[in-house]
């Protein structure tokens, strides 16, 4: 009867209640690490493990591809859509930018293999982007 009766347990009837623990309670959501991997997954300037600071994420100069690409993305895509996908997609959440991946990526096995190598690539992926029209190839 004493073992019951502890200070840790009160006994109520039939119902045994902890009093509330001392312990600290441990928040996930404070700890450096997942902060700093929230930060990069979200796009925002941030500090890594090593203490260097990190850029922001940016929007990819156009000039890279224009009148190079073979997909003519350039002509597809215009500036303004292109700023805006990329602003949308870092506000995603991690399983919404899963999905954003799987809609706008198809899969497929490489038509020829040039080596005989067992570890040569297998498969080729290729990247869409939804339009008004139609699905551009990117």
């Amino acid at each position: 009867m004493c073992g019951l009766l502890s200070p840790g347990n009160v006994k109520l009837g039939r119902e045994r209640v902890n009093k509330k623990s001392r312990k600290r309670q441990r928040n996930e959501k404070n700890w450096k690490r997942d902060v700093r991997k929230r930060l990069r997954q979200s796009g925002v300037a941030y500090v890594d493990s090593k203490g260097n600071s990190q850029p922001a994420h940016q929007v990819n100069s156009r000039k890279q591809c224009d009148g190079v690409c073979k997909f003519k993305c350039t002509e597809k895509v215009t500036a303004e859509r292109q700023s805006l996908l990329f602003e949308r997609f870092w506000k995603l959440s991690d399983t919404e930018k899963a999905h954003f991946y799987a809609r706008t990526t198809k899969r497929s096995e490489v038509r020829r293999s040039r080596s005989v190598n067992a570890e040569a690539r297998k498969f080729a992926i290729k990247y869409f982007l939804f339009g008004h029209d139609a699905n551009h190839s990117i």
